[in-house]
């Protein structure tokens, strides 16, 4: 992510964490639910039990690339930054509460799972957001069904357009 632009908090985009929380969040709500929620999680152990997902076990079969091309779709497509919250605590699909709502518009709403009142998202802003949405774009055209993309196109070096560079 840092490589394409999109991992630099004082540069207005999410901080490393956040894309952290984003992969665990993808797992617990965005198909086959692969990792439990935060709260279920620290209440089995707690218990001594194990902890699974609400629906059994684990996907099974799934390749770390078809779990990639998931997170993309996802995010690109089925998560919207309006009407949802990215939080581990609670591992569902839920609409932000009032004081995890970013101040723009531009913004995700992240949890941060010890503090449910930090928006861990606060510090993007509006270019970071479209930088993103961009990134997130990018990437999906090249993840579409039945196209093969390499690693390696995917994580080619980002680097910005020079103002005047396209004339």
């Amino acid at each position: 992510a840092r490589d394409r632009g999109i991992c630099h908090a004082a540069k207005g985009n999410l901080p490393p964490y956040c894309w952290t929380l984003l992969a665990i969040y993808f797992l617990q709500v965005g198909g086959e639910q692969v990792l439990p929620a935060l709260d279920g999680f620290v209440s089995n152990l707690a218990a001594g039990a194990a902890a699974t997902p609400r629906g059994g076990e684990a996907a099974e079969g799934q390749t770390v690339g078809s779990l990639f091309r998931g997170f993309v779709a996802f995010y690109n497509s089925r998560f919207s930054v309006k009407d949802e919250a990215v939080s581990v605590r609670l591992g569902q699909r839920a609409p932000p509460a009032a004081r995890l709502r970013p101040k723009t518009e531009a913004a995700p709403a992240i949890e941060d799972p010890f503090d449910e009142s930090n928006n861990l998202a606060a510090t993007m802003t509006a270019e970071g957001y479209a930088r993103f949405r961009e990134e997130f774009g990018r990437a999906s055209s090249m993840l579409e069904d039945g196209k093969e993309a390499a690693l390696s196109d995917l994580l080619t070096p980002w680097a910005p357009e020079e103002a005047g560079a396209a004339e």
